[in-house]
């Protein structure tokens, strides 16, 4: 797998929380930042799948639950 570098600034006090974590993990820096990263980019893209959904949903036709038993004549 081909890597790049990236270099990004942090506030000190998120490189000493980071530093911190990656210790207790027994993990180097680059490898937090790393699935950080990836993270945040598979919960981006499940956002960004799920409003589309929503959107496709809208043109459907939605019935609540007392529609729904009224119209299979359902009701108590």
């Amino acid at each position: 797998m081909e890597m790049h570098t990236v270099t990004a600034k942090i506030p000190a006090s998120l490189h000493k929380q980071l530093e911190k974590f990656a210790r207790k993990e027994d993990r180097k820096k680059s490898y937090m930042i790393r699935q950080a990263i990836e993270e945040f980019i598979e919960d981006k893209k499940d956002y960004e799948d799920a409003m589309k959904r929503i959107a496709e949903d809208k043109k459907e036709e939605r019935l609540s639950l007392e529609e729904v038993m009224r119209k299979y004549g359902l009701e108590n």
